[in-house]
């Protein structure tokens, strides 16, 4: 060029500034030319071949700057893959490579293999489900996976090796052994690990042999075995709402599960993501990946019963007004996924279990909700009103005891209630509206209000759930009770 500068290199601003000034010499390049290549154009000179390996010794390098190595780098031709460390400059520039330096593997820093169809799925075992980079390695090659797939997610070195284990090769066939003991692990052929709510005994949780996932409700709910039975690991959104409205049950002598609460404030709380990463299958893993990630995990009893829709006979008169209990519970909680009374659904009887040893019926997924709106508090407190005037007038005739009835005929494998069926459970729900207005007064309920708030006072998303509670909206429900029974 003009200015003596090889041709190639530089921008177009570069130019401009480096155009050569009147009256002052252009600066001679000093660098060796090689002769042009085959096939170019005469009369223009190549770029310059600079020699790969800076003259620097390692010791230098090390002492510069990422940015000073990357463009020292650059000038000297250089290609490293985008997100290389400054080890990689290094030893690209020093031709050395520094002793038990161990590498980055490609899947930790390249986001782009989450979009690669032949990566995207074992990205996300690795960084979403945090499953052990060897099993992955391992599950790809199984799996047929082409050598060019293993090697953009961990690179060219050595594959990843177990814990103890010294891997030199790709396996052939590895049996997933923990995905059989998952698929074996039945918690219904196990008896109920007791839940202590007072001692948190974190270190039991390092005995966990196995964790599955439940595969009904839309809850995250995961089974874990442990030598003296089986607990319950639950999580949500909603689980401040409805550890009160177990601990309202439980205060009006419903039976519900034991639970409590590990915060990611406690050692306990740690203690059973460790369990959960090191005992679930991948699959599990995955399905309760969001699970891991709450910061707050319910531990609840096991109840080793059956949902009212495998059970075949009609049960016991007493597990019949333990269902009219269970009805007035909803009503005060406002829960609309169990019986379907003063709501417009078709119920879910997957939320009352029978224990037939006990011959009790249990009741689960006791979130309270309590509505926003004026209007729709009234409109619920009118259908509880109507509700047990109806009950008063008419008893066990009423529209809504006769919407009871399709509910047990059309979502359960039972036989139609009889009317000495409905009695009892009529009596239940009197019974229970009873020891609503005697047990749960304001006193007690804002008692109670502040304990779940003082579970988790640090953090913002749990106090949220607890602020959700409206003391006033259960009184008023009470009140209706009070009204029509006291």
């Amino acid at each position: 060029t003009p200015c003596g500068r090889p041709a190639g290199l530089g921008s177009k601003s570069s130019k401009k500034k480096m155009e050569p000034t009147p009256g002052v010499p252009a600066p001679i390049f000093t660098g060796a030319v090689p002769p042009p290549p085959q096939g170019g154009l005469s009369g223009v000179p190549p770029p310059p071949v600079v020699e790969k390996k800076s003259d620097r010794k390692r010791t230098d390098l090390e002492k510069m700057a990422f940015r000073e190595l990357r463009d020292i780098a650059l000038k000297a031709g250089l290609k490293l893959p985008l997100g290389s460390s400054k080890d990689a400059y290094i030893d690209a520039l020093s031709g050395e490579k520094k002793a038990n330096v161990v590498r980055e593997r490609p899947w930790r820093w390249n986001k782009q293999l989450g979009r690669d169809p032949r990566t995207k799925k074992y990205y996300r075992l690795l960084k979403i489900a945090r499953v052990p980079e060897a099993h992955v390695y391992e599950r790809m090659v199984n799996a047929g996976c082409p050598r060019s797939a293993i090697g953009m997610l961990f690179g060219e070195g050595p594959p990843p090796q177990h814990a103890g284990s010294s891997l030199a090769s790709m396996p052939t066939q590895t049996p997933d052994m923990v995905r059989s003991k998952t698929d074996e692990f039945q918690p219904g052929k196990h008896s109920a690990h007791p839940i202590d709510t007072k001692n948190l005994n974190a270190t039991s949780w390092r005995s966990v042999a196995v964790a599955k996932k439940s595969e009904s409700g839309s809850s995250g709910v995961i089974f874990c075995l442990l030598p003296k039975g089986v607990v319950v690991l639950k999580s949500g959104s909603s689980l401040a709402e409805e550890m009160y409205g177990s601990w309202l049950a439980r205060e009006i002598g419903i039976h519900v599960p034991e639970l409590r609460l590990a915060s990611y404030n406690d050692g306990e709380y740690y203690e059973i993501q460790a369990a959960l990463k090191r005992t679930a299958s991948l699959s599990t893993k995955i399905g309760i990946s969001r699970i891991l990630q709450r910061k707050q995990i319910a531990v609840m009893e096991y109840v080793n019963g059956k949902p009212l829709v495998e059970v075949s006979g009609i049960p016991e008169k007493s597990a019949l007004r333990q269902v009219g209990g269970i009805i007035a519970l909803d009503v005060v909680l406002n829960n609309f996924d169990r019986l379907p009374l003063v709501w417009n659904n078709q119920g879910n009887a997957d939320n009352i279990f029978l224990v037939p040893e006990e011959n009790n019926m249990y009741a689960l997924d006791n979130r309270i909700v309590c509505p926003t709106s004026i209007q729709v508090q009234h409109v619920h407190l009118s259908k509880v009103n109507m509700l047990c005037d109806n009950m008063k007038k008419s008893g066990h005739e009423s529209k809504e005891w006769i919407k009871l009835q399709r509910f047990w005929v059309t979502r359960t494998p039972m036989a139609m209630l009889s009317k000495e069926d409905l009695k009892e459970i009529a009596k239940g729900f009197r019974d229970t509206a009873k020891m609503c207005v005697e047990k749960l007064t304001k006193k007690r309920l804002v008692s109670m209000f502040k304990d779940l708030g003082a579970l988790d006072k640090g953090d913002n998303f749990w106090m949220s759930q607890v602020c959700g509670i409206n003391v006033e909206f259960i009184l008023a429900v009470i009140n209706v009770f009070a009204k029509h029974f006291c």
